[in-house]
């Protein structure tokens, strides 16, 4: 399990998604999965924008697994 905090951590359309920052991107996971499961579905995006923009559009791309 992963000890790192979120810098975001809410809902966005029935999904939880928590944005971690590292140095250089911020990753984007959603529902309960860890940042640091390799078979966790992590979208990464630069830090160009703050996290609530990239939780966002992380939701926006999420696909749920299982879906087409």
């Amino acid at each position: 399990m992963s000890t790192r905090k979120p810098k975001l951590d809410e809902v966005i359309k029935g999904v939880r998604v928590r944005v971690y920052a590292t140095r250089s991107e911020y990753e984007v996971v959603f529902n309960d999965d860890d940042v640091d499961d390799p078979a966790a579905q992590v979208l990464c995006y630069p830090k160009t924008s703050g996290p609530n923009v990239w939780a966002h559009q992380g939701r926006a791309e999420y696909v749920p697994e299982g879906a087409s």
